[in-house]
């Protein structure tokens, strides 16, 4: 029988965000491929325990794979869904703005080979803190984490509009509508411009609700950013975009019995 990704980590199905990093440390130390002359058995192993943190360390996934062991509560399903809207306006998007994109990372890269990284890892893992805080409704811890991760990603849109949001919950308007307003300006100077809609939308809302009068100088002194409309060559683009961030979090990989299965099936034929 396949392992969980809880037995993968070595933690109890109900341990914390700080257990699960603690385990991912301790495991990466023992399978790390650098390790191990890059052995294809250790770079499954490698790639079996980032797989299992990805989904145990966002609470909404963990939630979804609590479900499927029959073992989620009402409390955590709760919180998986008090994270608020996507900030991007693909769920696609938003992953591969926190993995990738918005951290000048190649396109070529996988979660697995990000987290090979020493560097990488550290700034993944203190995103994913700061979600795991906010969700937690610890937003003096997630404040911190965010306006780290700000300060070592400064062009990522997903950080700096998380930091927007827990700014808001501890009652820092405007320093919220300033994360908010840098968010924006870097989607509008990406090749292509992004659109960004719903973070649009977010922003506006927000600045009339902590911020009316100046959200009405806005409306009357300040000119309107005009949508930029993309082409067909931009469609195809963001289509491969997608793709690729599917593949960056769907593509669960094979465990070590299911790759000697299939080198035993190669063989055969």
């Amino acid at each position: 029988m396949a392992k969980t990704y809880y037995e993968i980590l070595g933690v109890p199905q109900n341990a914390e965000f700080s257990e699960l990093k603690s385990a991912y440390y301790r495991c990466a130390k023992l399978c790390h491929p650098d390790r191990f002359g890059n052995s294809e058995e250790k770079k499954a192993e490698f790639q079996e325990l980032v797989h299992a943190f990805d989904v145990l360390s966002d609470v909404a996934r963990r939630h979804e794979y609590d479900l499927s062991l029959g073992v989620a509560n009402a409390a955590a399903g709760a919180r998986a869904t008090s994270a608020g809207p996507s900030i991007m306006d693909r769920e696609s998007d938003e992953v591969l703005e926190e993995l990738v994109v918005g951290n000048d990372l190649p396109l070529g890269s996988t979660l697995a080979t990000l987290l090979s990284d020493l560097t990488g890892t550290e700034l993944f893992l203190l995103y994913r803190e700061g979600k795991d805080h906010y969700m937690h409704r610890r937003f003096v811890q997630a404040e911190f984490c965010f306006s780290q991760a700000v300060r070592k990603s400064p062009n990522n849109i997903v950080f700096r509009a998380r930091y927007a949001r827990v700014l808001c919950d501890r009652g820092k308007y405007s320093a919220a509508m300033k994360q908010y307003r840098i968010a924006l300006e870097i989607g509008r100077h990406r090749q292509p411009p992004l659109l960004l809609r719903r973070l649009t939308r977010e922003f506006e809302v927000n600045m009339r609700r902590y911020l009316p009068v100046r959200f009405w100088f806005r409306k009357l002194f300040v000119k309107p950013q005009h949508a930029p409309i993309p082409d067909a060559a931009d469609e195809m683009i963001n289509a491969l975009n997608r793709a690729f961030a599917r593949s960056l979090t769907e593509a669960r990989p094979l465990t070590l019995e299911e790759r000697e299965v299939r080198q035993l099936d190669n063989r055969d034929h």
